[in-house]
Parts: C-alpha cells; structure tokens; sequence
C-alpha cells in the first residue's frame, strides 16, 4: 500500500509533463512563426492607427452601423423590460399608427361581442349595407383609452375556451381601424390608418357645434336609412364617418349619384352638404342645421314615473298633421328623414333640434319589446322647447312560486334575489340586462316577488339566488309564465342537497 501511494505522485507528474510536450509540439505546429506574429501585431497596430485617425476625421459607416446596433439593442431592452404582465382575465390590445408603427396614446378603443352585435344588427335591420360595424360597436360597447404605450386592456373570461369573439375598433382623429379578435389569443394590434373616411362638423343655425348629433354619408334626395353614420363628438361637435368609398361601392350606379353629408334630425327639410366621393377632403365637411326648436320627450312607466332602464326609440319625422284616433297609421306621403333609432336610460329622451311644424312617429321597444307608440307633435316656433311623455307599458309584475328542499320539504325563510334575464316569443331574446327583485319564502316555501319588466311577454327566462343562512348559495334556472291577470308563475322549484 506505501509502494502504491509513493507511485501515484510520479505518474501524475509524468502525464502532465507529457501532456505539455504534446501542447508544445502543437503549438509550433500549427501556430504561426514568431516573426510572423509579430508582423501581424504590428499590422493591426497600424491598422488601429488608422482606424483612429479616421475615427477622429469623420465616422465611418461601420462606426455608424456599430451605434445603430447600440441603439437598436437598447431599444429592445427597454421593450423587454416595458413588456406588460396580461392578467388572466384580460387582453392587451396594442394601438400604432400604420404609417411608422409608432404607438398611439389617447386613442380611443371600443368592444362589443359577437353576440351583442347581432341582437344589434336585428335591431337595426340586419342589412349590413347600411349598419356600420364601427358606429354599432361604439354606440353599445365598452370603451377605454390607450396610455403611452398605446396599450389598452380590455376584461375577458379567464378561460380560453369561453371567450366569444369581440370586435374591437380604435381611433383617434382621422386615424381608425376595426378588427375581431381571436378568442384565444391575449394580445390584439390595431394599425390605425385614415383611409376611406370623412370627418363631418354639425353646427346649428348660430354657429354653436352640436355633440350628440348623428352625421350621415349618402345620396342627396334618397333615404337617409341608406347611409353609414357616426355621432358628432367633443367640443367641435366632429364626426368621423368610415368605409365611405366602399359604402358607395353597393350602389350600381353610385358613380351617376350625388353624394354628400347630412344630420339625422326630425328636420323636415335634411341639411345636405355635397361632397366629391373620388377626392375625399381632409378637413372637416360642415353641415349647418335650419333653426328649429328643441323637444323632450318623457317615457312613464305604469306608474306614471319616468322608467329607469334603457329603451329604444324609433323616430320618423313628418308633416304635421292633425292627431288621429289611437291606433291608426301614418298619413300619406313621405316621412322627411330616415328611421332614427335612439336610445335613453333615464326616462327622458332630448332632441337638441326639431323642426318646426313637425309631427313625430314615435315607437318604444324596452328588452326588446314594444312597450308604447305615439305620435307627438313638435314646436311651433323657433327656439321654442317643449314636453311631451308616451304611457308605457312597463311596470311592477308579481312573480309567484314555490320553493323546496331536495326532500320536498318546504324551504322556509330563505332569502331570494329573482333575476328575469330574457323572454321566450317566436325568439328567445335576453334582456339588456337583468330585471331584479328581492323576497323571502314563507313558512311554506311560497314567496311573492315584484319584478318591473315589458307587459305583452307571455313567457320569461329567470334565475333564483337562494342567499341560505345554512348551506351553500344556489342558483335555480326557470321559466315564468304571466297570465290574463299580470302574475307570473313560476310553478314549483327544488334546492338540491348540499
């Protein structure tokens, strides 16, 4: 063992100077020779030299390519460390102009799903001819605003796979664009661009702007039901109407038309400013309203009370004419613009200009059904302002039920939330949103629960929360049938065991 230990030191010395040998014998092998290294030293010396003094002269390009690849290096660092955490339950939708890629910030960003948008579309004709997705997802989506960055998040189910489509649009000033997302994927990029759009300025008699007001693109002396729309906006009161030229592109002799601008408003007389469709101009197209009166219009419930949900109003402007008997239709000749469709959530709908000697066609559809029509003359004078209210029928019904445990026992003194979330027609259409009411069952599981929902809907689509002091919250889908008497019933319910 002690001949063995004393070996192993010399053998290790062995191979290592062994090892050196061979690296020796390498080196010189395949190395240059000394002289020849010391003349290519002195080569790149003088060629550092060189470098130098022309450094000094001017920048060369590879110095220029070198500080280029800095910046772009740096760039590409600072977008890595600015790159945003995407919550789960959101999308990143990222906004640039197409022109250079640079993000824009302030831009405004709206979203609407697919399914929305159809209800919408049903709404307003379903003709996509003439329902301009931009001004749908603008009037009935979410909206937000872009930072710096020109970043904006946008709320989505957490789960991939329960995502609906959105159509997302963006704009700012004349810049826009519109796209519908991929439900699974997280970021979104939007290049605005100006193409095929006209910005519209709607004034009054006075010269006072006119925000609120809808601006419509078409032919002089046709409906204004055949136009693409956008609603006036800011102080300036501009809107920015877009597809213009592929708008006109549905009409065969669209070429032999005249085209223009003008306001949807109960005018009886449309204020049309011409426009030449092949050189689209840049700066805003005003059209300058007649002087004409303003009118609020009150949409009572029941009860005589402004409602509180939103409703839906058609108006079609007419000649004046004598009120006839309930019921009865229209008078002859041709209505003065197109169809409006108009919307208000507080009970009360304001038409900042009327004309006047004007008679309005007015129709009232809440949750997407009719609940009242009227025809309602308009001001007298100019400047004039004036009232007028429609009775709707939309109010209070009683909704009644029994509620069970799993064992048929009665489920007594729990505390329910009824939520009325659509109707069942020729088509099952849900509310805008929920119509809610509160109560408690009795010692026999019954309960009485008051909901205001559109009279005329024979059956109705609900979800019961049982709030149980004792067990875990539930909810109970189920079907209300309203009778002849106004109540709604909604048979007996079970609560499954816990």
């Amino acid at each position: 063992m002690q001949t063995r230990a004393r070996l192993v030191p010399v053998v290790v010395t062995a191979l290592v100077a062994a090892l050196a040998g061979v690296g020796a014998l390498a080196w010189f092998a395949l190395a240059p020779s000394r002289d020849d290294a010391v003349g290519a030293a002195q080569e790149r010396s003088s060629a550092d030299g060189a470098t130098s003094a022309a450094t000094e002269a001017a920048p060369t390009d590879a110095l220029e390519a070198a500080a280029a690849e800095r910046a772009h290096d740096a760039e590409a660092a600072r977008r890595v460390e600015e790159a945003p955490v995407i919550p789960a339950d959101h999308l990143l939708v990222v906004v640039r102009r197409a022109e250079d890629h640079a993000p824009l910030a302030g831009a405004t960003v709206t979203w609407a799903g697919e399914s929305a948008l159809q209800l919408e579309r049903r709404w307003r004709g379903n003709d996509p001819s003439y329902v301009d997705e931009n001004e749908l997802v603008e009037e009935i989506g979410a909206r937000g605003t872009t930072d710096a960055r020109g970043f904006c998040f946008v709320p989505v189910d957490p789960e991939p796979a329960r995502r609906e489509h959105l159509v997302i649009g963006a704009r700012r000033d004349a810049l826009w664009a519109l796209v519908t997302t991929d439900a699974r994927r997280s970021t979104v990029p939007i290049e605005l661009s100006a193409d095929d759009a006209i910005r519209v300025q709607v004034l009054a008699a006075d010269g006072t702007p006119l925000p609120g007001v809808v601006a419509a693109f078409g032919m002089a002396k046709q409906s204004q039901r055949q136009s693409r729309r956008a609603r006036t906006e800011g102080r300036d009161a501009i809107a920015t109407i877009r597809g213009v030229a592929a708008f006109a592109a549905f009409f065969q002799d669209g070429d032999r038309q005249e085209w223009g601008v003008s306001a949807v408003l109960p005018l009886r007389t449309p204020a049309f400013t011409p426009v030449d469709l092949h050189a689209l101009p840049t700066e805003p197209v005003v059209v300058r309203v007649p002087a004409c009166g303003r009118m609020s219009i009150g949409l009572l419930g029941r009860d005589g009370q402004p409602i509180r949900r939103k409703a839906r109003i058609r108006v079609i402007t007419w000649p004046r004419f004598e009120q006839k008997p309930p019921g009865a239709g229209p008078p002859s000749g041709k209505s003065t613009t197109i169809e409006q469709s108009l919307a208000t959530s507080d009970g009360w709908l304001e038409l900042p200009c009327v004309d006047v000697g004007v008679t309005l066609d007015v129709e009232v559809e809440v949750d997407r059904a009719h609940v009242g029509h009227a025809f309602l003359d308009g001001p007298d004078a100019v400047g004039e302002r004036i009232e007028r209210k429609i009775d709707l029928d939309w109010g209070s019904v009683k909704f009644v039920g029994t509620l069970l445990r799993s064992d048929d026992t009665p489920a007594a003194r729990e505390r329910l939330t009824l939520r009325v979330v659509g109707n069942r027609g020729q088509n099952v259409l849900p509310f805008d949103e929920p119509s809610v009411g509160e109560g408690t069952t009795d010692e026999e599981g019954k309960y009485s629960i008051e909901v205001p929902i559109a009279g005329g809907a024979y059956g109705l689509d609900c979800h019961v929360l049982v709030h149980s002091a004792t067990g875990v919250e539930r909810t109970l889908a189920a079907i209300a049938v309203v009778r002849k008497n106004g109540i709604a019933t909604m048979g007996t319910l079970h609560v499954p065991a816990d």
